[in-house]
This record gives C-alpha cells, structure tokens and sequence, in this order.
C-alpha cells in the first residue's frame, strides 16, 4: 500500500519548493556567521581549516547538513561529482553563472564529500572558508536568473540518448505522417515485448513524489507512444506523381481482357463490402498464362499475397479462358455478375473475406487502373522478378 512518506533520496529531476530554496539560503548564512564566531576571526578565509572536527558540533552545521537532505539537495542519481577543488580555487569564476541544477548539483557533492570525508578533513569548512558557499547562498537568496528554465544535465542527456527525449522525438516523427496505419499484431508484440517501459521506468526513477502536472503527463504518453509506433507502421505510399490514362474500353487482348474482368469483379466484391477478399496472382512456370487466386485475408501471409493453403483459394489461369474457377456459365459475363457467382458458389471465402480493409482496398484500386492500362500484377514466377515495395500489397492487419 502507498506511503505519504518515503526512506528513499528525492531524483535529480525532482522539484524543490521556494521554500526549501529559501531555508538552504538561510542555513548558509547562519553556518557562515556561526563559524566567524566560532573562530573569532573577522574574514572566513582566516578559519583554521585543521581544526574541522571542532564545528561537527555546531547547531548550525548540522542544520545545514540536514537540510540539504531534507530540503531535496542530495539526490540519488547524480553519476559523477561537482569539482569542489574548483569551486574553492574560483568561486565567482566557477559559481557565478551556474544555473539551479548545477547549484544543487554543487550542495549534493558538498554534503557526500563530508560524509565520505568520514572525519579526515570537512569539505564544508572548506567551503566557507573559500567562499564557495557563501556565493550558493546568496544566488539562491536573490539572484532570479537561477530561476530560469535552463538545459540542465538531464536535458542535455536525455537529447542525446535518453528514453524519454528519445521516445518523444520518435512521436513528432510520427506525427509528422498525419493519418497513419498501424498494424494492431506488431502494436500487441511490442506491448509484450516492453517497448516503452524504458520510458515508465525513467520517469519513475526521477519522480520520487509521484507529483506532475499535465505537461509532464503529456510528455510522458507521447514518449511511450514514440517507442512503441514505429515498430507498428503499415508503410503507405507517398503522394503519387505517376498518373495514367483513363481506360475508355476492354483491351484487344484476350487474355488481358478475362484477366481485368477477374480483377474487377474482385473490385466490385470490395465495393460491397468484401474487402478481406485478396488476389495472388503470377505467371504459371511456363510463362505462358497468368494465375490468379482468390482467398480471404485470413490466409495471406505478412509479405500481402503469399498463401497459407492453396486448398481454401479459387484459382483461375487465362489457359482456361473465359471460364472462370472452372464454371461453364461463367463464359460472357461481366465483372458484375461474376462478383455475385462468386459469393453464390464460395460462400465459405465470401463470409471470411466479409470486411472492411480499406489499406487494401485503396492499394488493389491502383493496381486495377494498373492492369487496364496493360500491367497485370505479378508477385510470382519461374524468372527472376524486380519486386518493388511501393507497388506491393500491404500486409494483412490482424484483427481475429
């Protein structure tokens, strides 16, 4: 069951309120005065640094200390230290323009440095005496430009590498496709597969208080679904700059004009609401006459044409002319009346192939204007075929 209070250091990446700036201000420069009198010297760089173990006991310090934990400035997930060699050597150079991230990047390696000092030496003496400290404190007392929204560490990570600026690129990406199609199996794998929990489990890490707003909450679900679409994409072509003529009548062509009225009538089946229905079509290993098979989506493998069992198809081939699947009254119909034989005589494929699958559809439309302009589909044969991807079937969507 949830807790209101927890044992674990807040992220890196977790807020911190005005007030707890505010307090940190004010414990610098109770410790800083503290130790002047402590001392009695006037300046602090006058302090002994080699009698550290004297102010261990000091009200001040350990407020300080312990407000730097509870105020949300020693955080779990720094990797890495702030150089406060540096810091002590150049403290307005070094201090001076840092942002709030870097500012509390500097206390979380002050307040380690102590603890891992184990009472060798103070850091926090150190600091003071250098002014290192007393410079934090006054920016996070008055200066307002820390305040600003500045790249810190994590953003500069995270554009480069991490899940999160990762994922919601990915997204815009997407994004940028308008209308998309997505095939609903590939989206069910890369669930399973946790495409996007890199993202959940980040976020989790850097936000300890469980508190966002609906910005981050967006941000958040953009990132998952930018890790999770891309894998998921029907490919769809681009704008069509290839335009034909419009086709005023049948082809003088025998074969060609019993194969277009084949494809029609599977143009006419979609029409009417059969849109799971598909062709596979090629050249029979002669060369010589073009097949043809009708079966429902449910039988197509992921290329878009290829046949799971030829014993659930209707084949037809131009070496049997106008007689369709085998049917002697087939001879002189039109596309129409073919369409309606067929869900007469195959209604075991019609009612599988009874659907909308409007990617198909819209593809088979091209082909067709494709074929009665003379270019029959060909995704099969005994000689080598150039094959080109824009000009394939999609894949089947998996909706059973």
């Amino acid at each position: 069951m949830p807790t209101l209070i927890d044992d674990q250091y807040p992220s890196r990446h977790s807020r911190v309120s005005r007030a707890q700036v505010a307090l940190i201000a004010r414990l610098i420069g109770d410790l800083d005065n503290a130790l002047l009198r402590h001392f009695a010297v006037r300046l602090p760089k006058l302090f002994p640094l080699d009698r550290f173990n004297e102010i261990w006991q000091l009200t001040e310090y350990q407020l300080f200390c312990d407000g730097c934990y509870a105020s949300g400035f020693v955080c779990r997930d720094y990797e890495g230290f702030f150089d406060l060699n540096a810091a002590n050597e150049d403290p307005v150079g070094v201090l001076g323009e840092c942002n709030f991230a870097q500012l509390r990047f500097y206390l979380h390696t002050l307040q380690r440095g102590e603890r891992w000092a184990d009472g060798h030496s103070s850091p926090v003496l150190e600091a003071v005496a250098s002014g290192a400290l007393s410079i934090v404190g006054e920016r996070l007392a008055k200066d307002q430009a820390i305040d600003a929204h500045q790249a810190d560490d994590y953003e500069r990570e995270a554009g480069n590498d991490g899940p999160l600026m990762q994922g919601h690129k990915a997204f815009f990406d997407v994004l940028q496709h308008g209308t998309i199609l997505i095939d609903a199996n590939k989206l069910e794998l890369a669930a399973i597969n946790g495409h996007g929990f890199d993202v959940i489990e980040r976020w989790r890490k850097e936000s300890a208080d469980g508190i966002y707003d609906g910005k981050e909450i967006a941000v958040l679900m953009r990132a998952i679904a930018g890790r999770m679409l891309p894998a998921t994409l029907i490919p769809t072509p681009g704008r069509c700059n290839v335009v034909r003529q419009v086709s005023l009548e049948p082809s003088p062509e025998p074969h060609l004009r019993r194969a277009v009225r084949l494809l029609s009538a599977v143009h006419e089946l979609h029409k009417a609401g059969y849109q799971r229905l598909r062709i596979s079509a090629g050249m029979a290993p002669s060369g010589m006459y073009w097949r043809c098979f009708l079966t429902s989506v449910d039988n197509i493998r992921e290329d878009g044409w290829s046949i799971f069992d030829d014993h659930v198809t209707m084949r037809y081939t131009t070496g049997d002319e106008s007689c369709y699947f085998g049917w002697d009254d087939a001879v002189g119909i039109d596309a129409r009346k073919l369409a309606t034989m067929f869900i007469e005589r195959c209604p075991s494929i019609a009612e599988r192939a009874a659907g909308h699958d409007w990617a198909y559809a819209g593809w088979f439309t091209a082909m067709l204007g494709a074929a009665e302009n003379g270019r029959l589909p060909v995704f099969f044969a005994d000689y080598p075929l150039e094959l080109v991807p824009g000009q394939m079937p999609p894949p089947p969507p998996r909706h059973d």
